[in-house]
């Protein structure tokens, strides 16, 4: 084979070898996360949380992002007693700078008794909220 040929099948090689590996590479990104999903919520530093009310771990639905995707409100499925306030809600915000809204991610905390209100600022504003966890982390659980 001359020198062009061989070129032009070790180039071809390269890219269908990154095409192959494609799938895996954005599986490993992780889908973004969408209103709708259900997501199981963990503690994070301590096992089990306080505010999980014994429980490792509580499910929702992701209900809106907020104007800016900095937040997220997600519905709980059974509404947590925390220090004698019944919360529904829960707003989530990344913990990470350069973290994204996947399939997983770990997560700042806010109970909320209502739906939080998000606005340009993003995240939730006003009395009601309580803030619970630096490092709870989130998976989706069904899509």
């Amino acid at each position: 084979m001359n020198p062009m040929a061989l070129t032009i099948l070790a180039v071809t090689a390269v890219v269908i070898a990154m095409v192959a590996c494609l799938p895996k590479l954005l599986g490993m990104l992780g889908r973004p996360l969408r209103v709708g999903d259900q997501i199981e919520l963990a503690g994070g530093h301590q096992d089990p949380a306080p505010w999980l009310g014994g429980k490792t771990a509580v499910t929702g639905l992701v209900s809106k992002f907020s104007i800016d995707d900095s937040a997220v409100a997600v519905t709980l499925e059974n509404p947590l007693v925390f220090d004698g306030t019944s919360y529904t809600f829960a707003l989530l915000r990344l913990h990470f700078a350069n973290a994204r809204w996947t399939t997983r991610e770990v997560v700042h905390v806010e109970l909320w008794p209502e739906m939080p209100v998000t606005g340009p600022a993003a995240g939730g504003t006003g009395p009601s909220g309580k803030w619970v966890e630096s490092h709870a982390s989130y998976r989706v659980i069904k899509q």
